[in-house]
Parts: C-alpha cells; sequence; structure tokens
C-alpha cells in the first residue's frame, strides 16, 4: 500500500471521529440554545418592566395626556413580553420550581392589569375634571395642578385635590406592583442562568473527551506510519551523506514498494546520471585553464597598445588646447580693434555733427547777440522810467502808513467810549436790581415801578451785551490793523529794495551790451576754427576705414584657423571616448579573464573531489 493511501486513511479516520464528536456536541448543546432562547424573553420582559416603572414615574412632572399616551404604549409592550413568557414550555418543563415561579408571573400580570386600570381611570377623572376649570389634559401636571391660579379661584379645588391624591396612590400601588414583578423576574432570571452554565459544562467536558480521544487515536497512527518512513528516510540520508563527500559509487535499497522505494529508485537513476556530467565537468575544467593562460597574454599585450595611443592624444589634445587660446586672444584682440574703430566712427560721426551744430549755433547766436544788444538799449530807457515809478510808489505807501496810524488812534477812542457804556450799563443794572427790590417791598403801589426797573434792566442787560460785542469787533479791527500796518511796512522795505535793484538792473544792462560786442567778434573766431577741424575729421575717418577693412580681412583668416582647430577637437573627443571604451573593455575583459581563471580553479578543483570509478 502507497504511503498516501496511508495517510489518507489515517486522516479520514480522524476527520470522521472529529465530525462525529461534533456532532455530539451540538447535539447536547440543544436544550441549551433553547434555554437560552427562553432566557431572551425572560431579559425582555425585565427591561419592559423597568421602562414601564420609569415613564409611571415620569406621570406626574409631564403633562398628563402625553404621559398616559407613552404609559399606555410601554404597558403594551409589556404585556405582550408576559404574553410570550406565557408561552415558554422548555423553562417549564426543566424545573419544578421554576415552573412556580412562572405561574406567580402570570398571577402578577392580572394584577398588573388591574393596577394599570385603576391608574388609568383616576387619571381620566383628573382630566375631565380639569377639563371643567379650563385645565387641558396636555397642560395639566399633577404636582403642580392644584398651585395654577385657576384652580386655587375655582370652587372645584378640594375636588381636584381628591382626584390627586387618588391618582398618587394609584401610582404607589402600581409601583409596588412593579418591584415585586422585577424582583421574581431577577430571580428566575438566576436561576435559569446557573442552569444553563451547569448544563453547557457538562457537554463542553463530553465534547472534550471525544476529542482527546479522536486526538489520541490519530496520532497513534501517525506515529506507527512515522516509524516505518523513518528508517527507510534515515538509510537514505546515510547514502546522500556519502554524496555530499563525492563518493558518486554508492548506491540505493530499492526493496521498499511505497513511496520511499520509488524515490531510492530515482535517485539511483539521479546518481547515474550525475556519474557522466561530473566527468564531462572533469574535461571541461582542464581545458579551460589552457584557455585562460592564452586569454591573459591578449589582454596585457592590449593593455600597452592603448596606453601608447593615450599618450599621444592627450599630446595632440594639448597642442590643440594651447592653439585654441592662442586664437581666443587674437580674436579678442581684432574685436578690440573692430569695436575702438566702430567707437571712432560713432565718435567721428558725432563730431562732425557737433561742428555742423556748432557752426549753425555760432550764426545764429551772432544774430542774437545783435538782437539782444537793440533790445538791451529799449530796456535801459524802460528800467529808467520804472526807477521814478517806484520812487513815487514808496512815496504814497508811507502817506498810506500814516493814515492807517490815525486810524488805530481813532479805535482807541472808540474802544475807550465802549469801555465807559459798558460802565454805565453795570450801574444801571445794579440800579435796576434795587428798583426791583423796592418795588417788591412796596407790594401793590409798587407794581408798575417793578415793570419799569424790569425794562430798565433788559435796557441795561441789551447795553452790556451791544457794548462787549462792540469791544470785541474793535479788537478785530485793531488786530487787522495791526497785520495791515506791519504788511504796508514791509511793503515799503520792498519798494526800496526794488529801487536798488532796478538801479542794479540797470547798470547790468550796460555791461550786457558791452560784452555783447566781444561775443560777435569771437563768434568769427570760431566758424574759421570749426572748418579746419571738419576738414581734419574727414582725413581722420578716412583712415578709420582702412584700418577696419584689414581686421575684417584678419578675422576671416582667423574663423578658418578655428574651424579647423574645432574640427581636430571633435576628431580628438571622438578618440578620447574610443580610448575610453577600449579601456573599459580592456578593464571588463581583464576582470573577466580573472574571474573565468578562478571559476576554472575552482571548477577544477571541485570535480577533482568527485569519484567516479
Amino acid at each position: 500500500m502507497k504511503l498516501q493511501t496511508k495517510l489518507s486513511f489515517t486522516v479520514l479516520g480522524a476527520a470522521i471521529c472529529f465530525g462525529f464528536a461534533i456532532f455530539i456536541y451540538f447535539l447536547l448543546l440543544t436544550p441549551v440554545r433553547s434555554l437560552r432562547v427562553d432566557q431572551t424573553y425572560l431579559q425582555n420582559a425585565t427591561t419592559r418592566i423597568l421602562l414601564e416603572r420609569a415613564l409611571a414615574n415620569r406621570l406626574p412632572i409631564i403633562g398628563l395626556a402625553e404621559g398616559l399616551e407613552d404609559l399606555a404604549d410601554a404597558h403594551q409592550k409589556t404585556q405582550q413580553a408576559f404574553q410570550k413568557i406565557a408561552e415558554l414550555k422548555n423553562l417549564k418543563s426543566l424545573d419544578v420550581q421554576i415552573s412556580k415561579a412562572l405561574a406567580v408571573v402570570e398571577h402578577l400580570t392580572s394584577t398588573a392589569n388591574k393596577d394599570y386600570s385603576l391608574l388609568v381611570t383616576a387619571a381620566k377623572v383628573l382630566s375631565k375634571d380639569g377639563d371643567s376649570i379650563g385645565i387641558s389634559s396636555r397642560e395639566l401636571t399633577i404636582y403642580n395642578v392644584l398651585l395654577q391660579p385657576l384652580v386655587l379661584r375655582s370652587p372645584l379645588r378640594a375636588k381636584l385635590a381628591t382626584d390627586v391624591e387618588n391618582v398618587k396612590k394609584q401610582l404607589v400601588e402600581f409601583d409596588v406592583w412593579i418591584d415585586s414583578a422585577f424582583e421574581i423576574m431577577h430571580q428566575q432570571f438566576s436561576k435559569i442562568d446557573v442552569l444553563i452554565n451547569n448544563t453547557e459544562v457538562r457537554v463542553s467536558q463530553m465534547a472534550l473527551l471525544i476529542v482527546g480521544l479522536v486526538v489520541a487515536g490519530l496520532l497513534l497512527g501517525v506515529l506507527l506510519l512515522s516509524r516505518r518512513v523513518s528508517v527507510a528516510v534515515t538509510k537514505m540520508g546515510r547514502e546522500v551523506k556519502f554524496l555530499k563527500e563525492g563518493d558518486l559509487t554508492r548506491r540505493f535499497a530499492t526493496s521498499f514498494k511505497d513511496e520511499v522505494g520509488t524515490l531510492s529508485r530515482d535517485m539511483e537513476d539521479f546518481l547515474n546520471h550525475h556519474r557522466d556530467v561530473v566527468r564531462q565537468i572533469q574535461s571541461v575544467a582542464e581545458e579551460n585553464l589552457r584557455v585562460k593562460t592564452d586569454l591573459e597574454m591578449t589582454t596585457s599585450q592590449n593593455a600597452q597598445a592603448t596606453a601608447g595611443l593615450s599618450s599621444a592624444m592627450k599630446t595632440m589634445s594639448l597642442g590643440v588646447e594651447q592653439l585654441e587660446q592662442s586664437m581666443a586672444t587674437f580674436t579678442k584682440a581684432l574685436q578690440a580693434i573692430r569695436d575702438t574703430t566702430d567707437d571712432f566712427e560713432n565718435m567721428l560721426i558725432r563730431q562732425n555733427s557737433s561742428i555742423q551744430n556748432s557752426s549753425t549755433a555760432v550764426i545764429e547766436m551772432q544774430a542774437s547777440i545783435d538782437n539782444i544788444a537793440a533790445l538791451t538799449g529799449a530796456r535801459a530807457q524802460s528800467v529808467t522810467q520804472l526807477v521814478q515809478t517806484a520812487q513815487d510808489g514808496g512815496e504814497k505807501l508811507e502817506r498810506t502808513n500814516q493814515l492807517i496810524l490815525e486810524v488805530g488812534s481813532s479805535v482807541n477812542d472808540i474802544r475807550d467810549m465802549a469801555m465807559i457804556i459798558q460802565q454805565i450799563a453795570s450801574q444801571t443794572d445794579l440800579l435796576a436790581m434795587n428798583a426791583a427790590i423796592e418795588a417788591a417791598h412796596a407790594g401793590e403801589a409798587g407794581k408798575g415801578f417793578s415793570v419799569v426797573a424790569d425794562e430798565i434792566r433788559k435796557l441795561a442787560e441789551a447795553s452790556r451785551e451791544n457794548s462787549q460785542r462792540i469791544s470785541s469787533n474793535l479788537q478785530k479791527i485793531v488786530s487787522v490793523i495791526d497785520q495791515v500796518f506791519t504788511s504796508s511796512s514791509e511793503t515799503q522795505l520792498s519798494f526800496s529794495k526794488i529801487q536798488s535793484e532796478i538801479q542794479l538792473l540797470s547798470q547790468a544792462l550796460d555791461e550786457i551790451a558791452h560784452n555783447l560786442l566781444e561775443f560777435s567778434v569771437g563768434g568769427k573766431q570760431i566758424n574759421e576754427a570749426m572748418a579746419v577741424l571738419q576738414t581734419a575729421s574727414n582725413e581722420v575717418n578716412s583712415r578709420r576705414d582702412q584700418i577696419a577693412q584689414a581686421a575684417d580681412q584678419s578675422s576671416a583668416s582667423l574663423e578658418q584657423v578655428e574651424n579647423v582647430a574645432s574640427n581636430v577637437q571633435s576628431a580628438l573627443e571622438t578618440l578620447n571616448a574610443s580610448e575610453n571604451n577600449l579601456l573599459s573593455s580592456d578593464e571588463a575583459m581583464r576582470i573577466l579573464v580573472q574571474r573565468v581563471a578562478e571559476i576554472a580553479s575552482i571548477l577544477h578543483g571541485e570535480a577533482a573531489k568527485f569519484r567516479t570509478n
């Protein structure tokens, strides 16, 4: 029988036993799962009881209609949960005490319905009485309904108080029922939980026992099978150890009828083929050693030839670089000459233009000088008249200053009179006050005098205000007069300066007329010099053209030399790149030859370790 078949039967038996154990385990857990479902119903009923209790406790503090709606919905769901408990069969058949407890729970259900009906009836009565007073059931709250103004003024307040006490009483009885039901449900839930846990422990222990027996049987079968395989594999391992040491003359036992025997026969065929391959490798290794020597000699000769070529190329490259530097220097010199001649040409053009402009300007200047001389004579006469006019203006301004001083004196007199008026107004106001006092003392007889005194007082106040306004305006007038006098004095001083400047202007005009005559003579001499300078500039421009032509010819020759040098440099760069590639190839060849030599030596040494005869 094959080894795979033996292992297959062993694994199949273990799987069957393991599946049977799992089936027994789940079969034993079936009643436990039913109990867990029943336990869920009990837990749901407990939750519903607590929720109904919370809604009942909230009923006094919210609107009565809203609280009753929420409580009715919760009570309906609680009754549905208790209906589920009444339909449970597994719990009733499992334990007598649990069956009795569930009967008590069913009795509590009927009691709960009775207490709930009483509570709803009492709440509806309270809601009806509240509506009769004018308080809707949405606004009515049990805790503060008796404190509302409508209730305090209503004759039905005593009836409402009785209804509130009745509702509170029913709430207490309903809460007592909920406490009893919750306590009973909690006790039964604890008992069921202990019972289910004990059942699960027994089922788990039995399942573990079955699984342990299956695992022990599986281990025994695997141990017997592995012992037979271990004997055959150990024997093959000894033979493979000899093969590792290079002994290819060993033989494998092929007496087994299973996979181990098939493996031994395959190893024997592989060993026979391996002997032939090792013999061929030994022959090839000896041939590689001979080729290695020839490759080393060829690589050495290539390295010497490459070194000579590299030295010659470096010398040529150095010569080309020096030639390029000389040509660059010469090119810069030619460019400097060309730039200088261009600048010189521009300078000559600007100079010729300047000469022409200067000649034109000198001619125009002579004409302008003649015109200026004629205008200067006419302006001299005007300046003389201006001096006389300035003297007359200074005298009139001095008279104006005297008049301003006289006005200032008059203003001071007016200011003194305004002060006197203000003093008279103050005295009149004081007299009016005394007259008013006396009129008050006189009673009815002094009423007419009191009116006169009041009018006098008003007149005195108006006089004082006008006097103050006059003083203020006079102060402003005095300030303006001072400013005018100051400005007039500065104007008089300016007229004096103008007279001095006009006299200086007259003297300057005389000097300008004399200098213009001298400028006219100098302009004629400048025209003669400009003509000589124009002739010299034309000669210099002709010589510059000859220099620029020679520089262009030299530049063309130099460009041809640069092209030749650039071609030579490109050829050298190509040779240099080829040389680098050749050096890289030689180096790679040398490394490759060295590696081949190492591999050949290693291959020859390793092949020599094997024994094939």
